[in-house]
């Protein structure tokens, strides 16, 4: 327990300070006789309240706020209690010095869009040529990105970190956290916009993540985003840019073409090239494939192994995810989350895919928009009604102003609906046939999936 009281800047009130530990727990219901708990309060719970389930569990060692101590009467236990100012804070401490003192270069992602597959995709090619941990899923906000970093092992060469955000301020205490080696900003657009009230906040929320590196660190710069490459240009250390067609690009894309359901392409690595079969739907994906092959070739990983991983990725579930129906009808699940940026490309992304057949665009509310919500709506149905698309359902607050606006711009009323999950759900599968193609896409807190479901419930999967 010593080296979190050193980790964390707190006090020892009861036991000893040398327990030994073997790890770190927030969740007392499977934190384990060898692990400190670490008492953090969150929106629903508050871990102080199930400090006596983690003692009666046997663990050696206890971090709480320091009001949590004024009415707490130690037992006799075997268990050391550390007292804190934040357990939040401490919970980062503890996961920075598990970083500073394993050593090893730390890849730090974020962006808008395009994170948590950039994430994948790096670790896929850094793990061509060695042992990586990787955030998994999405644990990348002030909790899980140091819970990451505490599961760092003596065997790992390499971490991939996503870094998330909602406000001002997060993406630098987690660059504290992480002390990146090298930082990826994949886009910036207007997602989370109503808690940075601009795009220009978004652009210097997530810039956070270059001012607070190091000189010897290295930014991959997305050299097709103006933003992005503003902060590029700004960047005391060194930097590497990828693009498509770019010519001021280390790494590029050149010749791309739609091949089945994903992308082909040239991949330009200084004087080496590769062809490249990206399995993945959406053109945006070859921005994700360039960012993971530029960190690949800082990491002198071999152009032809870099190739080979990418040639393998599948979709992240809920990210332009392909699920083919029993009845011929294939599901475009793009679920996971939604702003202005990435419903267009979405949307573009549907309308190249199904060619010639129907498309069908079932939209939820874009959230967390703030005044910029009815106009980010409003702009979504009309792209809706000058695409390919057939038709267009939409839920939620702003369903009306979507199908309102698309027929404003010339989509007639009849190939529009605004209704609830299982209205939505009902209607598409009065109307659906063999060959359609259906987008489903929204916020998180839409909760998109649910119609998803419904239709692979009724139809199956195709075998």
């Amino acid at each position: 327990m010593s080296e979190v009281v050193k980790a964390t800047g707190g006090r020892l009130v009861h036991g000893l300070s040398d327990a030994g530990i073997s790890n770190i727990s927030i969740d007392s219901r499977s934190v384990s006789s060898g692990e400190c708990f670490v008492a953090i309060k969150g929106q629903r719970h508050d871990g102080h309240m199930f400090i006596a389930d983690a003692v009666n569990r046997g663990v050696p060692g206890i971090v709480a706020a320091e009001e949590f101590y004024s009415n707490y009467s130690f037992s006799a236990g075997r268990t050391s209690f550390v007292s804190v100012r934040d357990t939040q804070k401490a919970l980062g401490d503890l996961g920075a010095w598990r970083r500073q003192r394993m050593g090893i270069p730390v890849v730090a992602i974020t962006g808008t869009n395009g994170k948590t597959t950039t994430k994948e995709m790096t670790a896929a090619v850094l793990g061509q040529s060695y042992k990586v941990l990787a955030t998994a899923g999405n644990f990348n906000n002030l909790i899980g990105v140091p819970l990451t970093l505490l599961r760092l092992e003596d065997s790992h060469a390499i971490a991939v970190i996503e870094l998330g955000m909602n406000v001002p301020g997060e993406i630098r205490e987690l660059t504290r956290i992480t002390r990146p080696d090298i930082g990826v900003i994949t886009n910036i657009g207007s997602g989370h916009i109503e808690g940075l009230r601009t795009i220009d906040g978004v652009m210097k929320a997530k810039g956070e993540l270059f001012d607070g590196m190091q000189e010897n660190g290295i930014a991959v710069i997305n050299a097709d985003d103006k933003r992005v490459k503003a902060l590029g240009d700004r960047f005391r250390g060194r930097t590497l840019r990828y693009g498509i067609e770019s010519p001021d690009a280390d790494v590029a894309a050149t010749d791309v073409r739609i091949q089945g359901t994903g992308y082909s392409f040239r991949l330009t690595i200084g004087q080496e090239a590769a062809e490249i079969r990206l399995p993945l739907a959406g053109r945006f994906n070859i921005h994700n494939a360039l960012a993971a092959a530029t960190v690949g070739y800082h990491f002198n990983v071999p152009v032809q192994d870099i190739r080979n991983s990418l040639e393998r990725m599948e979709p992240v579930e809920k990210r332009m995810q392909l699920i083919r129906l029993a009845n011929g009808v294939t599901l475009i699940n793009d679920t996971y989350n939604a702003n202005p940026e990435s419903m267009s490309q979405a949307i573009e992304t549907l309308c190249a895919l199904k060619k010639d057949d129907r498309g069908i665009a079932v939209l939820g509310d874009m959230l967390e928009l703030g005044d910029y919500s009815f106009e980010a709506h409003q702009e979504t149905g009309k792209q809706v009604a000058r695409s390919s698309a057939d038709y267009l359902f939409a839920t939620g607050d702003h369903a009306h102003v979507l199908t309102g606006s698309a027929v404003d711009a010339g989509m007639k009323a009849e190939q529009t609906m605004a209704g609830a999950h299982e209205e939505i759900a009902g209607a598409l599968k009065e109307i659906i046939s063999p060959h359609d193609w259906l987008l489903v896409k929204g916020s998180r807190g839409m909760a998109m999936e649910k119609i998803v479901d419904e239709l692979v419930s009724f139809y199956g999967l195709k075998n």
